[in-house]
C-alpha cells in the first residue's frame, strides 16, 4: 500500500485527474453497455413473445372461432326452411373450413418447440377427420335433412368435433403458458439488470471513493510536508531536508522551488555570518598598536570562530626572505617567540610560496602537541593559510 501511494504521488496531477475521470467514464460505459445489452435481449424476447406467442394465440383463436362457426353453420343447415337459409348455412360452412385451414397454416409459423408442432399436427389430423364428417353431413342433408340431423347428433360426429375443439383449445393454452413463461423471463431479465446495475454502482462508488481518497492523499500529504518545510525555513531552521525533489511532476517542481529558496536562505545566512565575523575581528584588532599586538588580537578573535585551539601568525621580514612568528593563540609564546622560517623552509613557507592553504590530517602515530593551561593537547588537523593585505 505504501509503495502504491509513493507511485501515485509521483504521477502528474493531470494523470491523476484522468484516472478519476476515466474511472467514472468507464463505470458509465459499463452500465451503459450493460443496459444496452439488457434492452436488446429484452427487446428480442418481447418480439419473440409477440410474434411467436401472442400472434400465434390470435390465429389459434381464429381457428377456434372457425370451429364455432362450423357448428353454427351445421345448426342453420338442418333448421333451414328455405333455399336461401340453406345456401347461407352452406356458405358459412365452406368459409369457416377455409378460414380454419388458413389460420392453422399461419399458426404453424408461430410455433416453437417440437411439442407445440406435434400438437398442431395432431389438430390438423383431427380437423381433417372432422371436416370429412361435415362434408358427409352436407351430402346427407342434400338427400334427407332428417338423416343429416341424426348424423350430426351421432356419437361419431360429436366425438370428432370434440376432439378437434379440445386440440385447438389445448394449443391455445399451450401458447398462453409459453407467453407467461416468456413474460416471466422478461421479468427475470429486468430484475437481473437492476441487480447488476446496483452492484456496478456500489462497486463503482467503493472503488471511486478509494481511488479519490488515494489521489487526494497523494496530493495533500506532499503539500502538507512541503508546507511544514517552508515554515521551518521561515523560522530559520535552514538545515531541514526538502523531500520530493526527485519527483518529475508538479510536486517535484514545487519541492525544487522550496530547495532553491532554502539554498538562497543558507547563502544569505552564510554571507551574514561572514560579515558579522569580519566585523567582530575588525573591532578586535582596532586597538592594536604593533604587529605583535595585532597578531595576538587577530588570533584570539579568529580562534572561537574557526574552533581553533592553537594559532600562530607569521610576518615577512623587510627583505622578504624569511617568515618570523609575531604572535598567536594558545601557544607557548616564550618558546615560539624566536621561531623563523626561511624561504623554502617548512610548510609555512610553502603555503606562502603557493599562495594557497595547506591542510594536514595528523595520525595518532604522528602526534603534534600544544601546551595549554591544563597540559598538552594533541592535535588532529593542521591548517596553514596565507593572509593577504588588500590595501
Amino acid at each position: 500500500m505504501f509503495k502504491s501511494m509513493i507511485f501515485l504521488e509521483k504521477i502528474g496531477l493531470n494523470i491523476k485527474l484522468l484516472l478519476v475521470m476515466g474511472l467514472g467514464i468507464l463505470l458509465a460505459l459499463v452500465i451503459g453497455f450493460q443496459s444496452i445489452y439488457t434492452m436488446s435481449k429484452l427487446a428480442n424476447l418481447q418480439s419473440n413473445m409477440y410474434n411467436m406467442h401472442l400472434v400465434g394465440i390470435t390465429h389459434l383463436q381464429m381457428v377456434a372461432e372457425g370451429m364455432s362457426q362450423i357448428a353454427q353453420g351445421l345448426r342453420q343447415m338442418v333448421r333451414a326452411t328455405d333455399a336461401a337459409e340453406l345456401h347461407t348455412a352452406k356458405n358459412l360452412l365452406t368459409s369457416s373450413q377455409k378460414k380454419i385451414k388458413e389460420e392453422s397454416l399461419i399458426s404453424h409459423e408461430h410455433l416453437l418447440g417440437a411439442t407445440a408442432k406435434a400438437k398442431m399436427s395432431r389438430f390438423d389430423f383431427l380437423f381433417d377427420s372432422y371436416a370429412k364428417n361435415v362434408d358427409r353431413a352436407v351430402i346427407l342433408q342434400s338427400k334427407d335433412n332428417t338423416n343429416a340431423a341424426h348424423y350430426i347428433l351421432s356419437d361419431e360426429f360429436k366425438e370428432s368435433a370434440d376432439e378437434a375443439n379440445d386440440a385447438v383449445i389445448e394449443m391455445i393454452r399451450l401458447k398462453e403458458d409459453d407467453a407467461k413463461i416468456a413474460m416471466q423471463q422478461s421479468i427475470v431479465i429486468i430484475e437481473n439488470a437492476q441487480k447488476t446495475s446496483l452492484w456496478l454502482l456500489f462497486f463503482g462508488l467503493i472503488i471511486g471513493s478509494v481511488l479519490g481518497h488515494a489521489v487526494s492523499v497523494s496530493i495533500r500529504r506532499p503539500l502538507n510536508q512541503l508546507g511544514e518545510k517552508i515554515e521551518n525555513l521561515a523560522k530559520g531552521e535552514l538545515e531541514v531536508t526538502i523531500p520530493y525533489t526527485d519527483y518529475h511532476n508538479e510536486i517535484g517542481q514545487m519541492a525544487s522551488s522550496v530547495l532553491v529558496l532554502q539554498q538562497g536562505a543558507i547563502s544569505l545566512k552564510n554571507e551574514y555570518w561572514i560579515k558579522e565575523k569580519i566585523a567582530l575581528i575588525h573591532r578586535s584588532v582596532q586597538s592594536a598598536t604593533s604587529y605583535e599586538a595585532f597578531a595576538d588580537l587577530f588570533s584570539s578573535a579568529l580562534a572561537p570562530i574557526m574552533g581553533l585551539v592553537y594559532a600562530s601568525l607569521y610576518r615577512l621580514d623587510n627583505d622578504e626572505t624569511s617568515l618570523k612568528r609575531i604572535g598567536g593563540f594558545g601557544g607557548d609564546n616564550e618558546a615560539l617567540e624566536k621561531q623563523t622560517f626561511k624561504e623554502g623552509e617548512g610548510l609555512v613557507s610553502q603555503a606562502l610560496k603557493e599562495q594557497k592553504s595547506i591542510t594536514v590530517s595528523l595520525r595518532d602515530q604522528e602526534p603534534f602537541e600544544v601546551i595549554t593551561g591544563l597540559g598538552k593537547l594533541q592535535l588532529r588537523t593542521l591548517i596553514i593559510s596565507p593572509i593577504k593585505n588588500r590595501d
